[in-house]
């Protein structure tokens, strides 16, 4: 006996043999014991393509458009001329780079250069902290304090 229907629900079909109802459940697919990297619904590992840490450089401050990144790729950095003052793009560590009287200049703004350069040091202290790093006061930071606005020079 054949059973048709229309229905996309499974059915359950009952039949009726020397007066014994019988219930035919459909069958059902055994789940695969385990998806593989890539197949639908099991993405695959990420893949890092480049990856920066701006660790590749000494004590003392340096722009950002003088840091040549780790090796193999080597990168460089450049960044708008109206953003590289006022506390931005500066590539240093919270060690060693309490006096540096270009990188204090660069942050007086509104005559606040060494109070606004030692908490742009704090922060790269900070994020070593946060990271995890070994030494937190030689972690490198990118500075982007923007004590001025960049916008109001243009």
């Amino acid at each position: 006996m054949r059973v048709r229907t229309r229905h996309t629900t499974p059915v359950v079909a009952m039949l009726i043999v020397a007066g014994v109802a019988v219930a035919a459940a459909p069958a059902v697919a055994a789940a695969p014991a385990a998806a593989t990297p890539g197949s639908p619904g099991q993405p695959g590992a990420p893949v890092v393509i480049y990856d920066e840490d701006f660790e590749n450089t000494g004590a003392t401050p340096i722009r950002l458009t003088r840091y040549t990144g780790k090796a193999p790729l080597a990168m460089t950095y450049t960044a708008d001329p109206a953003w590289l003052k006022d506390c931005n793009g500066w590539v240093f560590s919270f060690t060693g780079s309490a006096a540096n009287p270009t990188a204090i200049n660069d942050c007086d703004t509104l005559s606040k250069g060494a109070t606004a350069w030692s908490h742009v040091r704090d922060l790269a202290r900070v994020f070593g902290l946060f990271s995890g790093a070994a030494d937190a006061n030689a972690n490198h930071a990118v500075s982007a304090y923007t004590e001025g606005n960049p916008a109001s020079k243009l």
